[in-house]
């Protein structure tokens, strides 16, 4: 490989001091030869392995690799040895360290021949440690996508001002047209039983429309002292006669008292997971059960990973007979703009409304879910003496 003994040590000094692992793959017999630098870089002594056999691609590379690198790794070298008008090599993937974390590696090659003049028979490359540079660029595209969703909240934000300002509009004629109705309406007849519950629906759409104003101006939501309960029971009354058919809704007071609260807020929150789990339902028949109940936690405790203080709380239950959520998607449901819907379906921004409503409160909520029976929300709200 050196035609003097100073080219091989000056040849080894340059491969310590950059700290790059050396390899040589060899075409005639598929086997390698790495440095010592190579095994170092991955917490490992070369005297425990064998260079120069066939065996040595699998049990020095391959036997390393990262499962979801395999493929994209051997793919480029094989395509590499199989050009002939290739000469340089690069590729990137995680091999695995003795400590068991992953190691980014930048892999280089180049054909070379043994002795001069003659075909190409080997291919010399280097491996660097490119773990720190890997792990930034993973950072930066992280806060880069941080950063467009909060532009894109930012500019939903904006948009929803502007429906907002022209939807209060529109729900002020109605409120008004209700109230001339209950005007020429018997009292106690089915009309007025009918219009007081648009009205009612009038109301809440009208401090929405003020909730959503206030979200886009950044304002704080105003709270007051209520039984969420009464709150569920306006919600349920609603929803009765809209949900479909094959839906059934039983709501549960088992023990409830005034929180501390923002009662269109809440409202907006039993609407958004109970319209998650009329779509979780969908066209099987199926039972929403809205659960309402105190908690004493006398020492703080942990809740599915999350801590819960000393203290007494109001809980919320909202339960499903629907599809379930897989494990994998419950980490993401409450990031905006995701779902499983499909696009005429919602907008993904359901549960992120509910958990946004959740951190204002200072409350908690978690999730149990199996697919194919069901979920269950459950929201915790302090109660303050």
């Amino acid at each position: 490989m050196f035609s003097n003994r100073d080219d091989e040590r000056q040849y080894k000094i340059f491969i310590q001091v950059s700290n790059t692992g050396a390899w040589e793959y060899y075409l005639a017999d598929g086997s390698l030869w790495f440095s010592a630098e190579y095994f170092l870089m991955l917490g490992r002594d070369i005297k425990d392995f064998v260079p120069f056999s066939a065996a040595s691609l699998q049990t020095c590379w391959i036997d390393f690799m990262n499962p979801e690198d395999y493929d994209k790794a051997t793919d480029s070298f094989r395509s590499f040895l199989s050009n002939e008008k290739a000469t340089v090599y690069e590729n990137h993937f995680r091999l695995k360290h003795a400590n068991g974390s992953w190691v980014w590696i930048l892999s280089r090659g180049m054909k070379a021949s043994s002795v001069e003049n003659e075909p190409y028979d080997k291919i010399i490359g280097t491996h660097i440690n490119i773990t720190d540079f890997k792990e930034e660029e993973i950072r930066r595209r992280r806060y880069e996508k941080q950063l467009m969703q909060s532009q894109k909240m930012e500019l939903l934000g904006a948009l929803a001002g502007g429906i907002a300002h022209d939807f209060k509009n529109i729900i002020t004629g109605i409120l008004n047209y209700t109230q001339l109705g209950l005007k020429n309406s018997e009292e106690s007849s089915t009309s007025e039983k009918y219009f007081r519950q648009i009205q009612k629906a009038g109301i809440r759409g009208d401090e929405l429309a003020k909730q959503i104003l206030s979200y886009s101006r950044n304002d704080e939501p105003g709270f007051q002292i209520q039984n969420p309960f009464v709150i569920i029971e306006e919600v349920a009354a609603f929803l009765q006669p809209v949900i479909p058919y094959n839906v059934s809704l039983e709501v549960i007071n088992r023990n409830t008292g005034p929180v501390l609260c923002n009662p269109s807020q809440i409202y907006q929150l039993i609407m958004n997971l109970c319209s998650n789990a009329i779509h979780a339902i969908d066209e099987k028949s199926g039972k929403i059960t809205i659960v309402t109940d105190t908690l004493s936690v006398r020492e703080k405790t942990t809740v599915q990973g999350k801590d819960l203080a000393k203290g007494e709380y109001l809980v919320i239950q909202v339960s499903d007979t629907g599809c379930g959520i897989t494990k994998e998607s419950i980490a993401t449901i409450f990031q905006p703009f995701y779902t499983t819907k499909a696009k005429h379906l919602g907008t993904g921004l359901g549960l992120s409304i509910v958990n946004n409503i959740i951190k204002k409160h200072r409350a908690l909520i978690t999730v149990q879910s199996e697919v194919g029976k069901g979920s269950e929300f459950k929201v915790y709200f302090p109660i303050k003496k």
